[in-house]
């Protein structure tokens, strides 16, 4: 699969910068520099687990809800 091929973490992502409204919003609520966002959007890598279930909260609940970050500990930089 190349990285052009939609993935469920694509479609995901895709969906939770639509609900935060840009993706510099939504990098920021994350606390993740937009490169790293660059690179899920892109498919050269996938969110951790951690992430990935944070951005399935926020398009569930369809807000950017603190409770999406329960589980979401980004590595510190």
């Amino acid at each position: 699969m190349d990285g052009s091929e939609p993935t469920v973490y694509r479609r995901t992502l895709s969906r939770a910068i639509k609900v935060a409204g840009s993706v510099e919003r939504l990098a920021a609520f994350l606390n993740l520099p937009l490169e790293e966002l660059g690179r899920w959007a892109s498919g050269e890598s996938n969110p951790p687990c951690g992430a990935f279930l944070a951005l399935t909260d926020i398009v569930a609940s369809n807000y950017l809800t603190p409770a999406a970050l329960k589980n979401f500990s980004p590595k510190r930089r």
